[in-house]
């Protein structure tokens, strides 16, 4: 009798023996598999490449230009004025990471003109816009854009026989639409309008349009 308990107790121990051999060999099997998808799965999907930045996303433009103000003035002794002021413009922008987007920082100086027979103006600004580019067609844009600029004003009124100066710093805002064309790889040229209003009342020069012929260079 004890000898059958023997072989049946050594019989027992023989089978899960085998039974941990084979768990064990399924697991290493397994954990093989796992890894085997995990390299193919990164050999399908490889990892993207960051795509190099086109410098001309990210441009510098700068440009000179001529412009013009049609200005309406009323000094304070009630004498009257308007005419179209003639000047030059510097400007400088960025694009703002990207070729449809852009801010453009703008200086234009106006030569003194005689609006009328009593009224005498000279005329200094400063803007600051953001520009709306979209593509148009090849090698032309639609420009758009609205912004806030001081403009300064020097007048001389006349009352009588007697010539009164006045000076005037005004904030406007201001409402473009223009085009602007290549005419080579970083030069491009075009004409914008822009119609100013006064943002406070106190001043005699309420509003203008303004246009201007631009020449305009990316760096």
């Amino acid at each position: 009798m004890k000898v059958i308990v023997n072989l049946v107790l050594m019989y027992a121990a023989v089978s899960s023996t085998f039974v941990w051999a084979d768990d064990e060999d399924e697991s290493y099997t397994g954990y093989d598999s796992i890894v085997s998808q995990l390299q193919t799965a990164a050999e399908k999907n490889p990892q993207i490449q960051s795509e190099d930045m086109n410098w001309e996303e990210v441009a510098i433009h700068g440009g000179v230009g001529i412009t013009t103000s049609y200005v309406h003035v009323a000094s304070p002794e009630g004498a009257l004025g308007s005419g179209l002021m003639k000047g030059f413009e510097a400007h400088f922008g960025m694009n703002m990471f990207t070729r449809q987007i852009r801010v453009e920082g703008i200086f234009r100086n106006f030569a003194q003109e005689d609006l009328s027979s009593d009224v005498t103006a000279d005329l200094k600004e400063f803007e600051f816009r953001g520009v709306y580019m979209p593509l148009m067609r090849d090698k032309m844009r639609l420009r758009f854009g609205m912004g806030l600029s001081a403009r300064y004003m020097d007048i001389s009124a006349k009352s009588g026989s007697k010539w009164t100066p006045h000076k005037v710093s005004t904030p406007a805002s201001s409402f473009m639409i223009g085009f602007e064309r290549k005419i080579s790889s970083s030069v491009a040229i075009g004409p914008d309008l822009t119609y100013r209003s006064a943002l406070i009342s106190e001043t005699f020069d309420k509003s203008s349009w303004d246009a201007s012929l631009r020449l305009n260079a990316t760096f």
